[in-house]
């Protein structure tokens, strides 16, 4: 159970909240609210909203069939789950004693990073737990391959992506670990241009594991 002020981005969830049992009323009444929390599971007392939400999906995924499934939610529901997420890990760096438990409680970190909420730079929505890793680049001026494990970036967003363990690349990196690998299968055209934008920008390129990256091609 949770009282939930549906504000901002909460207004946008209002209809997974509901699906998952949570009472919602008027943040205004804060009277009931304190009475109602008395009624949530003394192992779930001071947590956030969130974290109420995480654990009731949690337990509903548990359960099973006839449950609410992960599989099942809408696009809606995963962009406005991936929002509260980032709202209340941003809540949590501005004021510690706000931080969400789902970024240090394991179970609860691990259940967030199997969901699939995260906006793939090709706008699916992928889970951070599965066999592929994924990363996130800001803008390149150079494009990845369309292939590449790479989630759609938005600055507001790396801070909730790092704290789920998603690393952040730089271009150089970027060039190195999903553009290079493919130089030798690229046709002329293709190949032409990674080498001349490699040239043209080697200043700042320049890196370790880019120059080791060519040293291993055949040209």
């Amino acid at each position: 159970v949770e009282v939930v002020g549906l504000e901002g981005v909460w207004g946008q969830v209002e209809g997974l909240v509901r699906r998952l049992g949570c009472p919602v009323m008027d943040a205004r009444f804060n009277g009931c609210g304190q009475a109602l929390s008395k009624a949530m599971p003394v192992e779930w007392r001071g947590y956030s909203a969130v974290d109420v939400v995480l654990q009731k999906m949690l337990l509903l995924s548990q359960m099973g069939a006839g449950c609410l499934q992960v599989e099942n939610l809408t696009d809606e529901d995963r962009t406005s789950l991936f929002d509260l997420l980032r709202e209340a890990q941003t809540d949590g760096d501005r004021n510690p004693s706000d931080a969400p438990k789902f970024l240090s409680n394991p179970q609860l970190q691990d259940f967030a990073k199997s969901l699939p909420i995260f906006r793939t730079r090709q706008e699916t929505f992928t889970a951070l737990n599965g066999p592929q890793e994924y990363y996130t680049c800001s803008q390149t001026s150079f494009a990845p391959p369309e292939d590449a494990p790479l989630l759609k970036y938005r600055q507001e967003d790396a801070g909730l992506l790092r704290s789920l363990g998603v690393e952040v690349l730089g271009e150089s990196e970027v060039m190195a670990r999903f553009v290079l690998p493919g130089l030798e299968t690229m046709d002329n055209i293709k190949r032409r241009e990674t080498l001349e934008h490699l040239r043209d920008n080697w200043g700042s390129l320049k890196s370790d594991n880019l120059v080791g990256r060519l040293r291993e091609l055949k040209f």
